[in-house]
């Protein structure tokens, strides 16, 4: 369930990884136990549900974008970004409703956050990604009701997918002129100024080298993905 509405009275910002444990600290988690989380006073155990939320800036380029997250998490969890349901780990898939009082259906390694889930969230769901102030909000669940332990801590980078130009050499001989380029997909053009019109070289030219002999009429070239 996404929580909407002002967060102000939520507890403020606190460092992870955030954890409860009727047993103590869990020196097994490879990562520092920060925020020790309350539990529920009316069973004694852990809340079946722990709700987070932060808002962080992204600036960079949308298109293509990639989400790597990074977690330690006992049990389950749903993952919204900006409202939108983003990624169940160990939870029933969508369009399953996800109610405060559902349990998880699975747990971690051997039932502790001892081991990082790793998962990376693309195409549809990180287009919710917006330039500026984002909200990402998790909802983690238990495994069973008498559980003694929950734990979370996630950790999130933005990948984008560069293309690099092509590099273009250029070997000059008595006889002609001759061009190679580092990468394919490219189609060779030509053109008598350059704003053009530009058109395919010969029949047309899509790899690398292509040589052309002085009477050839050509005054400017390019490569076209």
């Amino acid at each position: 369930m996404w929580i909407t509405g002002d967060d102000s009275a939520w507890v403020g910002s606190v460092p992870g990884l955030l954890w409860t444990d009727l047993r103590g600290l869990n020196a097994a988690i490879p990562v520092h136990l920060e925020t020790e989380m309350p539990w529920d006073p009316d069973t004694g155990w852990p809340y079946i549900t722990y709700y987070f939320r932060t808002h962080f800036s992204y600036t960079n380029k949308l298109s293509g974008v990639s989400l790597l997250f990074t977690d330690y998490i006992d049990d389950g969890a749903v993952f919204y970004l900006n409202g939108t349901e983003l990624y169940h780990l160990r939870m029933p898939a969508a369009p399953t409703p996800i109610l405060n009082g559902m349990l998880a259906s699975g747990y971690p390694c051997n039932g502790d956050a001892t081991c990082p889930d790793l998962f990376v969230v693309s195409g549809g769901p990180a287009t919710n990604l917006v330039d500026g102030d984002n909200v990402l909000a998790v909802e983690v669940h238990n495994y069973n009701a008498g559980s003694t332990d929950i734990t979370f801590g996630a950790a999130l980078v933005s990948t984008v997918r560069l293309a690099f130009p092509p590099q273009l050499g250029i070997l000059f001989s008595k006889s002609g002129v001759t061009l190679s380029w580092s990468r394919g997909g490219f189609t060779f053009q030509q053109a008598d100024t350059p704003a053009g019109p530009w058109t395919d070289v010969s029949e047309p030219v899509v790899s690398s080298p292509f040589t052309w002999t002085n009477s050839t009429p050509i005054q400017f070239v390019r490569l076209r993905r």
